[in-house]
C-alpha cells in the first residue's frame, strides 16, 4: 500500500496520461477517476461524493470504472517492469 501522498501523486500521473490525448470530461468525471486511483493504490474507502440519482453522480462512478481499466493496465506494467 502506498502513502496517501504517493497514491494521490500516482493518481495525478495516471490522470494526466489518461486525459492528455484531448478526452473531454466532466470535474466529476475525473474526481472519481482519481479517487478510485487513490483507494486501489493506498487501501482507502472509496468515498462517496455525490447523490445518488444526480448527473454528478453518475459521472463520478463513469470515472471509477474508466480507473478501474486503467488501474489494471498500470499493475500490469508493474509486473512486467518488476
Amino acid at each position: 500500500m502506498m502513502t496517501p501522498i504517493a497514491a494521490a501523486t500516482l493518481a495525478e500521473q495516471l490522470a494526466t496520461e489518461r486525459f492528455s490525448i484531448g478526452d473531454a470530461r466532466s470535474a466529476p468525471y475525473k474526481l472519481g477517476f482519481k479517487k478510485l486511483i487513490i483507494s486501489r493504490s493506498s487501501g482507502a474507502p472509496l468515498p462517496r461524493v455525490y447523490a445518488p440519482g444526480t448527473v454528478q453522480f453518475d459521472a463520478y462512478y463513469a470515472g471509477t470504472e474508466d480507473a478501474c481499466h486503467v488501474w489494471a493496465d498500470y499493475l500490469q506494467r508493474e509486473r512486467i517492469a518488476a
